[in-house]
């Protein structure tokens, strides 16, 4: 005949997974039965926090690393013309570098080499008035004019000097 258990059990996977006897009991050594127990691992609230090594020092100066960054998943919709600029794009990167990079790379690094364009286009006195087209359809033409105004804006930003219309 079965034992009446004597506390209740967790009642959730999440509740289990939070008991720091049963974390300790999951993951100590498995004891044989001719061999001594062991005493089971101590609760996690009580349980010395691990040491960080010190870093080795290198002549290099310490600068920030994407790895210490959030990754941030943007999706954006291509008109057929970006779409096949921006692949045109990749693909030239991948020949000059000789790498299989990806768009993120690609992207990445466009937003880098047009830094310096946002910072002079919201420092620009003479701000241009545009008017946001629909997204329905039928207003491809009014899109396809506000794209090329924002990028005669852009482009007399990366090119302050040239004023040549797109």
């Amino acid at each position: 005949m079965a034992k009446m258990l004597s506390t209740n059990p967790p009642t959730s996977s999440i509740a289990r997974l939070l008991d720091s006897a049963a974390a300790g009991a999951a993951v100590g050594p498995i004891a044989s039965p001719a061999a001594p127990r062991v005493p089971p691992v101590p609760p996690l609230e009580h349980a010395a926090a691990p040491v960080a090594p010190e870093p080795a020092t290198s002549q290099a100066p310490a600068r920030s690393s994407s790895r210490d960054l959030p990754t941030i998943k943007r999706e954006l919709v291509l008109s057929p013309l970006a779409e096949a600029t921006f692949t045109e794009l990749v693909d030239a990167l991948r020949r000059a570098t000789g790498t299989k990079l990806t768009t993120s790379h690609a992207f990445r690094s466009l937003m880098r080499a047009l830094a310096p364009a946002v910072t002079a286009i919201a420092e620009r006195p003479d701000g241009v008035r545009l008017r946001l087209p629909s997204n329905a359809p039928g207003y491809e033409t009014e899109r396809e004019d506000f794209e090329a105004a924002l990028c005669r804006l852009m482009q007399s930003a990366i090119y302050p000097g040239n004023r040549n219309d797109a």
